[in-house]
């Protein structure tokens, strides 16, 4: 028995599959845009007024701390301590995450909570 399938089906078939490819693209990146808002002013406000993260790509704390920002860490000022070891040694970082402002350090992950009452920004 031969199965013979026509063009049109193939046509359809490969139409249908370019635009589901089309849209799961258009919806990550469009996924990715919706979650640039909640938390950016609150990580610039943190940045502005001072405050800097330290920590490091492979540290399981550091990746959790990333997390509470989502998409907006971009604005937290961070040093990584595995690309900028000196800057780490400079400030005397033993541990990550780390958080440094002025003469205080604070060597934990901090809750979106704890960062509020520290910095006087609001996360909304």
């Amino acid at each position: 028995m031969q199965i013979t399938i026509k063009k049109e089906y193939i046509i359809v078939f490969y139409g249908f599959m370019f635009f589901a490819i089309i849209g799961a693209v258009i919806g990550y990146y469009s996924n990715k845009t919706v979650c640039n808002g909640p938390m950016d002013a609150f990580a610039k406000c943190i940045s502005s007024k001072g405050f800097t993260m330290y920590g490091r790509e492979t540290c399981g704390w550091c990746q959790m701390q990333m997390k509470e920002f989502g998409y907006s860490f971009k604005y937290i000022t961070y040093i990584d301590c595995n690309t900028n070891a000196q800057a780490c040694a400079i400030v005397n970082i033993t541990g990550t995450p780390t958080w440094i402002h002025g003469d205080q350090k604070i060597e934990s992950m901090l809750t979106i909570g704890m960062l509020e009452q520290l910095t006087n920004c609001s996360a909304g």
